[in-house]
């Protein structure tokens, strides 16, 4: 199913006129678009910020959160935040995955 037939799906049972329906799925698409524009910046950011980490100890959030326990160190503000960015990242690219996904679809049929 694509994106606009998914949400042709969403709008039916309100008995829209189809001028209306096919003006909000429109927008709806447009909208989408646009919060996949902004996952991408998050995501740069995102990866900026994990980089910046990667730089400063050398190696990846996972080892230095293994490293960490392991020394059982009194300093948990950069592994929090290390992996505060990390957690973004990823949420972020599953989000514009599915968003990505949706768009093709449209765009293909």
């Amino acid at each position: 199913m694509n994106c606009t037939q998914l949400l042709a799906s969403c709008l039916s049972p309100l008995g829209l006129p189809d001028r209306e329906s096919a003006y909000l799925i429109k927008v709806l698409c447009i909208a989408l678009q646009q919060r996949s524009k902004e996952l991408t910046a998050e995501i740069e950011h995102a990866e900026q910020q994990v980089a910046n980490y990667v730089r400063k100890y050398g190696v990846s959030y996972q080892k230095y959160r293994a490293a960490h326990i392991a020394e059982g160190s009194q300093s948990l503000d950069d592994l929090v935040t290390w992996g505060f960015w990390e957690r973004l990242k990823d949420n972020r690219m599953q989000l514009l995955a599915k968003y990505r996904s949706l768009i093709e679809t449209s765009l293909n049929n």
